[in-house]
């Protein structure tokens, strides 16, 4: 079974947060495991995890940019197509789309190299 987990950023300090997401009244929240700790978020920057892992074991999340090992850059997405629902590579920089564009299709050959709130580096890892 897949780890449901989410991130954002927090709406007062701007550094992101790792949990369960809950929306109460308009407004999103990040709990921390056991919820010990809660965080108002900024709506538009939740992302889900993917459930996979890039080569070097960290979590792979929707908004993710990613970076092929033929240098190629793609954005983390979540999709809802006529012939199956979920997490895609979309090609940034004109790159092209991967075969049959799934993440877990590629998944050993990726890592993060950013997201699209904060920007890639290839000196990310």
């Amino acid at each position: 079974m897949r780890e449901i987990l989410f991130r954002a950023k927090k709406k007062y300090g701007r550094t992101w947060e790792y949990g369960s997401l809950g929306i109460s009244r308009g407004r999103y929240y990040i709990s921390e495991p056991e919820f010990s700790s809660q965080y108002q978020v900024l709506p538009d920057t939740v992302c889900q995890y993917t459930g996979v892992t890039d080569e070097n074991g960290n979590k792979v999340f929707e908004g993710d940019i990613v970076e092929t090992q033929y240098g190629r850059m793609y954005k983390v997405e979540y999709h809802i197509l006529p012939d199956r629902v979920g997490f895609d590579l979309t090609p940034i920089n004109g790159d092209h789309k991967v075969p049959d564009a799934s993440i877990t299709w590629i998944m050993e050959n990726i890592k993060v190299v950013g997201n699209v709130f904060d920007g890639a580096s290839k000196n990310d890892t």
